[in-house]
């Protein structure tokens, strides 16, 4: 996991400085590219799923999770 995570801050610090330029153009917001640092939170399969149906997401227990799941499990909140 923590090799990853310095896998992921390098890229991110890397396009930041190297290609800043390109993402003003097209007018992307770096604030949260600025952000990423590790660690990273973490958070337990059973956790991840009790968030998501207190949500109001349709997964069960074993499911999968798809990019809406990953979206809002990433989103902050107040309770973590």
């Amino acid at each position: 996991m923590a090799l990853a995570e310095d896998l992921v801050v390098s890229v991110v610090a890397r396009v930041l400085d190297k290609r800043r330029r390109e993402l003003t153009i097209i007018e992307r917001d770096t604030s949260k590219l600025e952000a990423v640092q590790k660690p990273f939170p973490r958070l337990s399969y059973d956790d991840a799923v009790k968030t998501l149906q207190a949500k109001g997401l349709p997964i069960e227990w074993g499911g999968d999770f798809g990019g809406p799941d990953e979206a809002a499990l990433s989103k902050p909140t107040t309770a973590r």
